[in-house]
């Protein structure tokens, strides 16, 4: 099988009273991704395009950083085969 290099990036952008449990949760969470706290919402106010609907939240950039897929494969398996599709596995 072919090996593909991914690095995910988390952009969780809480409201004040999340706050407290999103630092319980990232202190017990062994991520090895990068997670970016927006607390100031500035990923969203410089990202007006993108809707509110959860399922548009999750995105492939190219090595450009321009979105080339929307939607996550966790849960879809329909998106998962897109998804692997377009990152180049079968």
């Amino acid at each position: 099988m072919k090996k593909i290099s991914i690095d995910y990036i988390f952009i969780v952008a809480p409201k004040q009273s999340e706050m407290e449990d999103i630092n319980l949760e990232l202190g017990i969470t062994d991520l090895q991704s990068s997670i970016y706290l927006d607390t100031a919402y500035v990923f969203r106010n410089q990202n007006p395009s993108i809707p509110n609907e959860r399922k548009y939240h999750s995105f492939l950039l190219d090595k450009n950083d321009r979105i080339v897929f929307v939607g996550s494969p966790v849960d879809n398996d329909k998106i998962k085969a897109i998804y692997g599709k377009t990152i180049g596995v079968k």
